[in-house]
């Protein structure tokens, strides 16, 4: 059954991103503060049409639909696409650190199922430090 679902944007006052962004620089994720914006994407989240599979269709920057596709499993492909620094690299970066901290997805349906996410609406603007 599919689910709607808002994810905030947010602002780091503290910190410019080095929670998740440090290791990329070889440094050790830091701390930072942050606070949620009211601007920020929109989806409809369900299983998708094959197992394993994690999709994604959203509104990319020169304002076309683009769709992303990949094998859960492919845990090279999803790193290869997150540090591409393209318009994927933070969905697959944000995809192989759930995998890191939930395991290889064996167990849950959601990953059995596969994963189909369709970003309808985003307000946050690209490019100017709100994630």
């Amino acid at each position: 059954m599919p689910c709607d679902v808002f994810v905030s944007g947010r602002v780091c006052l503290l910190g410019e991103h080095t929670d998740w962004a440090g290791a990329l620089g070889g440094r050790s994720p830091g701390r930072c503060l942050v606070v949620g914006t009211r601007e920020g994407l929109h989806a409809t989240c369900d299983y998708g049409d094959d197992a394993f599979t994690f999709t994604m269709s959203a509104i990319d920057s020169s304002g076309h639909r683009a769709t992303f596709a990949c094998d859960l499993r492919d845990r090279e492909r999803l790193s290869d696409e997150a540090r591409a620094g393209g318009f994927w690299s933070y969905v697959c970066g944000t995809v192989l650190e759930v995998l890191d901290a939930y395991g290889d997805g064996e167990g849950c349906d959601y990953f059995r199922r596969g994963v189909a996410v369709r970003n309808y609406s985003t307000t946050l603007p690209t490019k100017k430090g709100l994630s």
